[in-house]
């Protein structure tokens, strides 16, 4: 029987997370935090040692898409990610954007739906147990919630 190789990498991996970076300012500095950064990285066929990368997010900014490559030389030391950040254009019309080139970058109903729940689920796994509780739960603590669903639910029966 033939043994895969541990040293394999996946043809494909994608990886979400959130971040920040920092832009000069007269004042100093400025925080950008970053949300639903989504990258993924595919390996390019015929040459298992580059990768094409594309990713999307939002910041301040707005909504932006990130395209690139990486290179692994295989060795400890220098393996460089280029990558080139473009802003989503919002509204108006500029006569720079080819709306119909972006068709393929639109997400079905259902992919929206499963991206809306990735966000979810990573906002949940930064919650403590408390909020998570209160959230599913109610609390038990009646702090401000205004759900008068869970309100009636608490309430004996006459």
């Amino acid at each position: 029987s033939k043994k895969e190789d541990p040293q394999t990498i996946p043809s494909k991996r994608t990886i979400m997370f959130d971040g920040f970076f920092f832009t000069p300012e007269e004042e100093g500095h400025r925080k950008i935090k970053e949300k639903d950064v989504e990258v993924t990285f595919s390996v390019v066929e015929g040459d298992p040692s580059s990768f094409k990368v594309e990713g999307k997010g939002i910041n301040d900014f707005g909504a932006f898409t990130i395209e690139g490559t990486y290179k692994s030389s295989g060795s400890e030391g220098s393996n460089p990610l280029v990558t080139n950040k473009k802003y989503v254009p919002v509204g108006g019309d500029d006569g720079d954007f080819d709306d119909e080139a972006s068709d393929d970058d639109e997400m079905s109903d259902a992919e929206e739906a499963e991206y809306g729940e990735l966000v979810a689920l990573n906002e949940e796994a930064n919650m403590s147990v408390e909020e998570l509780r209160k959230r599913y739960y109610g609390g038990g603590g009646g702090g401000g919630d205004d759900d008068d669903d869970e309100e009636d639910a608490k309430k004996p029966a006459a």
